[in-house]
């Protein structure tokens, strides 16, 4: 039997009884539970220990508008007013007591047993500020004792889980952050358990703690198991409610829909973390559907029970829908300006939005033509609708094509967005107003006869979510300069006005748009007011062509930087910029090698950044690399119209358009070293048809490649979203330690293998090395593995005390390369010496297979274990690590070119486009 405590939001008594069939708690947030109630809940969690208690305090109930629904969140119930348990965050002050921390914690906690209905406990970690790193690692060197100076301990005996004195904090201390705790949540389980807690007297630290919800630290989302058994679990619970009560609680519901929500957030788009199969994934989503169909139509068409970070959540309620119905053909109503399902409506359809991407204005002989590119509802088209601009009475229907728009849950498409293209015609000279509509026919009848056809015209609202929009929707008075028109967005209107350039307007539309900036009372406004003139005096500041380079700024060495070395050297009146993390290993390496770098948020960067005609990278995201985000770069996106260049960092053979379609980041160029690449690039998911930008001209970085073979075997696999956290800054910067890791089975296989007996054996017995270099994203994770003197462990980047390793001479000195999916293979395979890929089946792929099959295409033997992966190595290794032919003929039959003159090659390009393309 289930049963259940909710503590949740929405009166102010208790309601019910507690029976078998669960009981639901409900209190506003800082009301007082009576020692009466208190005592009876106490006493109910004694009676079923074995039971799910799930504490619901309204702080993360119903969240900012009753539509949301529940907000789920465990762990608090309040026992006083202003006070409650501390597990979601509590600040502990410097040089409070322990034992009055203590009491606070214990203070009203009731719960036990936790989260047993989803399988596992909560991590716990803290998060330390100020100097307390410091004062614990010299409590590490002595050793923690429970009599230490400093420490006080809470508990009722010796015998601790953790912290004991056969510990030290070394073991548990990683660079300013405990790993996971599995501790039981609620302090008397604590007590019971004999567990003991240390506090350290004058230190301010924060307690945080993870749960449902958290789309990073919760480690249910990491295990597959997690989502299988809870489904189950809550199917058969809502199965066994449903038959006891005719109609289900709202909240039981809301629960429910929470639970399938956050599973699909969790694993939304590039937050996947491969747990399933493409077909098990597909399964999982009908799983879903399961529990949908206990939910009430309102519930979910009202969008309750938690909030999906998405655009366009109203096409993820069709897709609940169509999953709880099982009918894929599902479509909602339209009638009277709105859209509904089953007589409940869903939205109006002003609601849904086209999200414009690019925009672009090209003068012709006589008129002007604008193309826009973007994204569209497809709700917007389910009446039959077209789309598309109105200029008088011109109408301009969008051209719809291929290119990615996908929303993906478990690595399946659940629903994509009409990617369109739109093509107008304006006069020169003249004022013009674009409409942005849908058209609708509908039939007309008389008499029960039909008349004719009625057209009417429905306005869209406009998105400018880009970097490469122009336009924003933030401000009223945003405008768009290009050659002689000004565009502009009367919001109210949706429309889109075009007037001839006059400076004069130009100067009191400049002004305005101030203004409105000024009114949304942010601090950086006077910052980007000040950028704003900065780019407008760019005719007389800029006196020459600016190319800024980069590769990941805090881990140079790719193609970028030799693609800068390169184009610096020539004598073509183009100022070249490098950039890098001023902090990094790199910086220091490039000052020494003369390069001259820019230092990440300097001066010189932003000018070189703002004033760029071309921007040459390896990664994608290339505001994001220059710390602007969408809300940022609309302050300036206007006057922004550099063109980017892609030198790539690993080879585009594999299934990756969400990252490499052309809308992305507008790339302009993109640079090829394979005819395969060239084809998985053509297809029209990625939108480069057209375009001229595909180019075969090798990559920079294979210039480098020489061999200097010193009998090195190299293991360089690549990362896995699942063992990751996920992006919690930027892309520029590198990831955040994972206190999970040595959970994932990553770990535990690549832990395996550096220390496996037989490698280390037979490397000695043929004189080879053995070096692990670390995935950036992976790197901070170089003090989990277990070091042995066989294997030298390298980060890709500085980290904790670590160099970081130097590519292009580990590539040159090894003799072999294990790898999995990475791109660092085709380095390898271009020097053609011999690769090993460990497939193992106990990873989940990280990648989909575009182009390039490694079962007829890879360069060396595939294992799907470690065991074979080192009786392969040691065969490799009795015969001296030689290519064998085989596969020394798909590297012939991969590669375009075989020389060191990939730069020169990709420079005639760039400085011919320079010329040609860019004014």
């Amino acid at each position: 039997m289930v049963n259940r405590i909710v503590v949740g939001a929405d009166s102010f008594s208790i309601h019910g009884k507690f029976d078998e069939q669960g009981m639901f708690l409900l209190m506003e947030e800082g009301d007082i539970l009576s020692d009466e109630d208190f005592a009876r809940i106490v006493t109910f969690v004694d009676d079923h220990r074995n039971g799910d208690i799930f504490l619901l305090p309204k702080k993360y109930g119903l969240s900012r508008n009753s539509k949301k629904g529940i907000m789920y969140a465990p762990f608090s119930a309040y026992r006083e007013k202003g006070k409650h348990a501390p597990w979601l965050a509590q600040k502990l002050d410097r040089d409070q007591e322990f034992h009055g921390v203590y009491e606070q914690l214990t203070n009203g906690v009731i719960s036990t047993e936790i989260l047993r209905f989803l399988h596992g406990f909560t991590p716990f970690g803290m998060i330390f500020k100020g100097s307390l790193l410091n004062q614990l690692m010299e409590i590490a060197d002595a050793g923690i004792q429970s009599s230490s100076a400093g420490i006080q301990n809470a508990g009722q005996d010796a015998n601790v889980t953790f912290g004991s004195p056969a510990h030290t904090l070394e073991d548990v201390l990683v660079k300013g952050s405990f790993p996971v705790l599995k501790w039981l949540l609620a302090v008397q389980a604590r007590a019971c358990l004999d567990e003991k807690l240390y506090y350290i007297d004058g230190v301010d630290y924060t307690l945080k703690n993870s749960f449902e919800g958290d789309k990073t630290f919760f480690e249910g989302i990491y295990d597959r198991a997690w989502y299988k058994d809870t489904v189950d679990q809550l199917i058969e619970w809502l199965k066994e409610m449903s038959i006891h009560q005719e109609t289900l609680q709202m909240i039981v519901m809301q629960h429910a829909l929470f639970i399938v929500k956050y599973m699909i957030q969790a694993n939304l788009d590039n937050l996947n973390k491969h747990l399933f199969e493409e077909t098990d994934g597909e399964a999982f989503l009908w799983k879903l559907g399961e529990v949908l169909s206990y939910i009430d139509d309102s519930i979910i068409c009202e969008n309750q029970g938690y909030h999906v970070d998405m655009k366009n959540e109203d096409c993820l309620v069709w897709v609940l829908l169509i999953l709880k119905y099982k009918d894929t053909g599902l479509e909602f109503d339209f009638a009277d300006g709105c859209y509904s399902y089953n007589d409940i409506q869903i939205g109006e359809l002003t609601k849904p939005t086209a999200d414009i991407q690019f925009m672009d204005n090209k003068d012709m002989e006589d008129h002007t033509e604008l193309t826009i590119e973007g994204r569209l509802s497809p709700i917007l088209l389910m009446n039959g609708a077209e789309f598309g601009v109105l200029v008088g009475d011109r109408f301009y229907p969008a051209e719809y094509n291929e290119r990615y728009a996908h929303t993906k849950a478990f690595g399946m498409s659940i629903f994509k967005l009409r990617a369109f293209t739109i093509r107008v015609e304006l006069p020169y000279g003249q004022e013009t107003e674009l409409a942005y509509v849908t058209r609708v026919r509908t039939d007309v009848f008389e008499n029960g006869e039909t008349m004719g056809m009625s057209v009417e015209d429905l306005p869209v609202t406009l998105e400018f979510d880009s970097h490469f929009s122009r336009l924003c929707d933030r401000f009223r008075h945003s405008y768009w300069k290009i050659n002689k028109k000004l565009y502009m967005y009367k919001t109210e209107a949706n429309i889109m006005k075009v007037d001839p350039v006059k400076h004069g307007k130009i100067a009191g539309r400049e002004l305005t748009l101030w203004r409105d900036m000024f009114a949304t009372g942010q601090k950086k406004v006077i910052k980007f007011i000040i950028v704003r003139a900065f780019l407008k005096a760019k005719p007389v500041l800029k006196h020459r062509p600016i190319w800024l380079f980069f590769d990941k700024i805090y881990k140079a060495g790719d193609s970028a930087e030799y693609m800068y070395k390169y184009a610096r050297s020539k004598k073509d009146g183009i100022k070249c910029y490098y950039l890098a993390d001023g902090a990094s290993e790199d910086y220091a390496r490039l000052e020494r090698e003369g390069m001259k770098p820019v230092k990440r948020r300097s001066v010189k960067h932003r000018y070189a950044f703002l004033y760029a005609d071309m921007v040459i990278v390896s990664n994608s995201t290339v505001y994001a690399f220059n710390d602007f985000g969408t809300i940022n770069s609309a302050l300036i996106r206007d006057l922004m119209n550099f063109h980017v260049a892609c030198v790539q960092h690993g080879m585009s053979i594999q299934k990756i358009a969400v990252a490499q379609n052309r809308l992305r980041d507008n790339t302009r160029l993109y640079f090829c070293a394979s005819k395969y690449e060239i084809e998985n690039l053509s297809k029209p998911i990625y939108g480069y048809e057209g375009y001229d930008a595909l180019k075969l001209t090798g990559v920079p970085r294979y210039d480098g490649l020489i061999n200097e073979d010193k009998r090195q075997i190299l293991l360089s696999p690549t990362w896995r979203m699942q063992a990751a956290v996920p992006v919690t800054k930027n892309e520029g910067v590198s990831r955040d330690y994972n206190p999970l890791f040595k959970e994932t089975t990553y770990y535990q296989v690549y832990n395996s293998l550096i220390n496996d007996e037989r490698l280390i054996a037979a490397a000695q017995k043929y004189n080879y090395k053995i070096v692990y270099v670390l995935h950036p994203i992976v790197s901070p994770q170089i003090d989990d593995f277990d070091k042995n003197p066989s294997v030298e462990i390298i980060p890709a980047v500085a980290v904790h005390g670590h160099s970081g390793v130097n590519y292009e001479k580990v590539f040159r000195e090894s003799s072999l390369m294990v790898s999995d999916f990475s791109g660092v293979q085709f380095d390898f395979a271009y020097m053609r010496k011999p690769v090993v890929y460990l497939h193992h089946h106990d990873i989940p792929k990280h990648y989909e297979e575009g182009t390039f099959h490694y079962d007829t295409m890879g360069f060396g033997e595939i294992c799907e274990d470690n065991d074979e992966l080192i009786d392969v190595l040691i065969s490799y290794m009795q015969n001296n690590c030689e290519m064998k032919p085989e596969y020394r003929r798909r590297a012939d039959d991969f590669f375009r070119f075989d020389d060191h003159d990939n730069c020169e090659r990709i420079y005639d390009v760039m400085i011919d486009y320079q010329k040609t393309k860019i004014h």
